[in-house]
Order: structure tokens, then sequence, then C-alpha cells
């Protein structure tokens, strides 16, 4: 399960063109911040597994959000970019600290849809997909 989330995480941040910050939103007790969504940064939190036998699924929530709006739309089109241009990605085991494939790949349902989520500080956009993989 961690491949999993590693890889989706890597995907995404390795892709972005600098200076977009990906924030895995998490539960984090020495960093208790880390459990909320980050202005000006590409927030990913991971919702909920569902093992199964052959294929499993992690849902996924992407939301954009920054300060500008135009900043905020193009990284939502960055990120829209990078899951159409595939419809899946090799994974890997980041725990030795170097990605090691493990054979596996993570793939995820299309199209991949942003919507608008109204607030007045800042410009948000968000999507959930649906990752599947074998355990």
């Amino acid at each position: 399960m961690t491949s999993v989330r590693d890889t989706f995480l890597h995907l995404l941040d390795d892709n972005l063109v600098s200076p977009v910050t990906v924030h895995h939103v998490r539960q984090d007790p020495d960093t208790p911040a880390n459990q909320r969504l980050q202005t000006n940064a590409v927030n990913v939190q991971f919702l909920n597994d569902n093992l199964h036998m052959v294929v499993s699924d992690l849902r996924v929530a992407i939301d954009v959000i920054h300060e500008d709006e135009r900043t905020a739309i193009d990284w939502t089109k960055q990120v829209w970019t990078i899951l159409g241009a595939a419809l899946y990605t090799p994974i890997f085991d980041y725990s030795s600290g170097t990605p090691v494939a493990t054979g596996q790949n993570l793939s995820w349902n299309q199209p991949v849809g942003f919507r608008p989520v109204f607030d007045e500080l800042y410009t948000r956009r968000g999507c959930v997909l649906t990752l599947q993989y074998h355990f």
C-alpha cells in the first residue's frame, strides 16, 4: 500500500513544473499542519482503501489551491495533463530510498475532471480519482 501512495505522489511531484509544491495531506503527530490543506500547493489526500483479491482500489482527492487564480488554473492544467497523458504508471518501492520497480502498475479512472470549490480567500479546484492496482 505504501508503494502505491508513494508512486502516485512521486508521479505528480517529479513531473510538475517547479515551483509547484505537492503536499501529502496525512495524519502526522509530529507535524499537525500536515493534516490540513495548504494554500499555494497541490494537495493530495488518500481517502480509503478497498482491498480485493484481484484488483484493489484507493480513492484519492486532489485539491489545487492558490491565492492567484491564474496560477491555480495553470497548476490544475499541469496535473490534468500528467494524469491524462497515460492511463497508468509503474509502481515503485521507495522504502530503500532508491526507487525499485515492483513489476505492477497503478491506473486511474478517466476522464480526470476538476471542479471549482468556492472560497473567498483563494482559488481551489478539486477532483477525486480511483486508483486501481494489483496487490
